[in-house]
């Protein structure tokens, strides 16, 4: 997959999360979908939607540098590209 320009390799995470924040991220894809029903947002995707932006909070609290591309990530700021699988 490229971003940015660049091919990235995607590494699959597994985590063990509590019943209520997996509701709350439930929520969260309804709302992506609502809100860009073309899209075809995924749970993958709404987590690397938080996931990343809850870096760059952290990250702007320390002073991190930014990142050196822009990840691929559906949402109002960005459209998805090409595939859309149905799932949660």
């Amino acid at each position: 997959m490229k971003r940015g320009g660049k091919d990235v390799k995607d590494v699959l995470l597994t985590a063990r999360v509590p019943g209520d924040l997996v509701e709350r991220l439930e929520r969260h894809v309804e709302r992506m979908r609502r809100e860009t029903p073309y899209l075809g947002v995924s749970r993958s995707d709404a987590v690397r939607v938080l996931l990343g932006r809850a870096l760059d909070i952290e990250e702007a609290k320390v002073g991190a540098a930014p990142p050196t591309s822009a990840p691929a990530l559906p949402g109002p700021e960005r459209p998805a590209r090409g595939r859309s699988r149905g799932k949660p």
